[in-house]
C-alpha cells in the first residue's frame, strides 16, 4: 500500500510543478479527452515504437517515452497537451511496474532526461 501512496504522492507532485509553470506563462490551459497515435495504450506517433501498444513494449522505449513525457509535462509552452501526458506517464509507469521495473523519478533540475 505503500508504494501506491508514494506513487500517487510522486504524479501529484508532477501535477503541481506542472500547473505552476502553466500558471505562471498565462496561456490558457484547454483540457481534452487524452489522444495518443491510438487511444491510451499506445505510444505517440513519433520514435522507434510509434503507434505500438505500451503493454509489452521493452523497458528501453517505456524509458524513452516516459522522459519525453516528462518534458513536456514541465514544458508551459506544451500545457494544451499535460492531460494527454499525464495520462501517457502514468500508463507507462503501469506497464514498467506490471514488469517488475522500477520507474524512475527524474532529479529534480534542469539536466535532460
Amino acid at each position: 500500500m505503500t508504494d501506491i501512496n508514494d506513487r500517487i504522492l510522486s504524479e501529484l507532485q508532477l501535477m503541481r510543478v506542472a500547473m505552476e509553470k502553466i500558471a505562471a506563462s498565462g496561456k490558457p490551459l484547454s483540457v481534452g479527452a487524452p489522444k495518443t497515435a491510438g487511444g491510451p495504450g499506445t505510444f505517440p506517433p513519433f520514435g522507434n515504437s510509434a503507434g505500438q501498444p505500451i503493454r509489452g513494449a521493452m523497458i528501453k522505449d517505456l524509458e524513452f517515452y516516459a522522459g519525453s513525457a516528462r518534458k513536456s509535462i514541465a514544458d508551459p509552452a506544451r500545457s494544451k497537451f499535460i492531460v494527454n501526458n499525464l495520462t501517457l506517464l502514468s500508463t507507462i509507469e503501469d506497464e514498467i511496474a506490471r514488469q517488475g521495473g522500477v520507474v524512475l523519478q527524474p532529479p529534480d533540475s534542469d539536466a535532460p532526461f
